[in-house]
C-alpha cells in the first residue's frame, strides 16, 4: 500500500504542487493529527494531499485514547443515590469498540476489585505490555495478572506494589518469568514494616532464584525496592559469574543490595557487569541502549 502511494507522488511533477504539497511528509502528517476533523478534507483537496492521507491511515500510529467522565450537580436537592456496583454491560461493549485494534499498553491502576469489569472491556484485544499498580500483591491479584497474560499475550509486564502477601512469593516469580518475556518489579516504601523486603522475601538466597527466573521465557529483568533488598555479596558474585553465559543476551538490573561491593565495570562473553554505588546490572552489549525494563 506505501509503496504504491509512493509511485502516484513520484507521477507528479514537483513544480506542479502547492506550497503545502511541497512541506515534508513528518509535517503534514503532524498537521493531521492535530486537526483530526479535517483529515477528510484535505483528502479531497488535491492528489497528493489524498495520497498523504491515504499513507498516513496505513501507519502503525497507536493514538492516546484518555475517557473522561464528569457530572455536574447544579442543584443540591435533585440528587439521585444510584449503586455503585451496577454495570452495564452494554456499555463495556461500546467502550471496547472504541478502543481500536492497535493498542500498545495497557495501565490497570489500583483496580484490583474491577478485574471482570477490565476483562470484558478488554475481551478480543492484542497488546504487548501491561502495566498492574496494586497496593498489595495478593493471590487474587496475581491469578488475575496470569489470566491477562493467557488471553492477551503479553511480552512486558510492569508490577508496582506496596505489600506483598501472596502464600508463596518464589512460585509467583518463577511463573511470572516463565509467561513473560520482560519483568519490571517495583516496590514502594513501607512506614513503619518490618517484612518491607522486596516481595516479602527477607531470609533467602536471591542467586538460585534469579538464575532460575532467567533459565525460563524472561530475558530482562529490573527490580527496585525502595526500602531494602536482600542481595548479598555472595548472590552478586553468583549473579555476575553465571547470567553473562546463561545462554541468552541477557538484561538485568537491581538496586539496593547490601552491603555494597566495590565499584567496578568489565565485560564477560559479550555483557557488560557494572557494580557502582549500591547498584548492580548485568546487560548483554546488543541491548546496552534499553535504559530501562520498560524499553522493549
Amino acid at each position: 500500500m506505501v509503496e504504491l502511494i509512493n509511485l502516484k507522488m513520484k507521477a507528479i511533477a514537483f513544480e506542479d504542487l502547492s506550497f503545502v504539497e511541497r512541506l515534508p511528509r513528518e509535517i503534514i502528517w503532524k498537521i493531521f493529527e492535530e486537526t483530526p476533523d479535517c483529515i477528510l478534507n484535505f483528502r479531497q483537496t488535491s492528489r497528493v494531499l489524498k495520497c498523504f492521507v491515504d499513507e498516513y491511515a496505513v501507519q502503525s500510529i497507536s493514538p492516546n485514547l484518555k475517557l473522561d467522565c464528569k457530572m455536574k450537580i447544579t442543584m443540591q436537592n435533585y440528587v439521585y443515590y444510584v449503586k455503585r456496583q451496577v454495570y452495564d454491560y452494554d456499555l463495556m461493549d461500546s467502550l471496547r469498540e472504541c478502543i481500536g485494534c492497535r493498542v500498545k499498553e495497557v495501565d490497570i491502576v489500583y483496580c484490583e476489585h474491577r478485574f471482570r469489569e477490565i476483562s470484558i472491556m478488554l475481551k478480543g484485544k492484542k497488546f504487548k505490555r501491561m502495566v498492574f499498580v496494586v497496593a498489595t500483591l495478593s493471590d487474587y491479584v496475581a491469578k488475575y495478572i496470569m489470566k491477562f497474560n493467557v488471553v492477551h499475550n503479553n511480552d512486558h509486564l510492569s508490577l508496582i506494589m506496596h505489600k506483598v502477601s501472596v502464600s508463596d512469593p518464589v512460585n509467583i516469580l518463577l511463573e511470572l518469568s516463565s509467561r513473560f518475556k520482560s519483568l519490571e518489579i517495583k516496590q514502594g516504601y513501607i512506614k513503619k514494616n518490618d517484612n518491607a523486603y522486596l516481595f516479602g522475601l527477607k531470609s533467602v538466597d536471591w542467586a538460585p532464584i534469579i538464575l532460575d527466573m532467567f533459565s525460563r521465557r524472561l530475558d530482562k529483568l529490573f527490580m527496585v525496592n525502595t526500602w531494602r533488598i536482600q542481595l548479598s555479596n555472595k548472590d552478586v558474585d553468583i549473579l555476575k559469574e553465571r547470567l553473562p553465559n546463561i545462554g541468552k543476551k541477557v538484561w538485568f538490573a537491581t538496586l539496593y543490595f547490601f552491603p555494597w561491593q566495590p565499584d567496578l565495570e568489565y565485560v564477560c562473553n559479550d555483557h557488560k557487569v557494572k557494580v557502582f554505588n549500591g547498584f548492580v546490572s548485568i546487560i548483554h552489549r546488543s541491548r546496552e541502549h534499553e535504559l530501562t525494563a520498560t524499553h522493549i
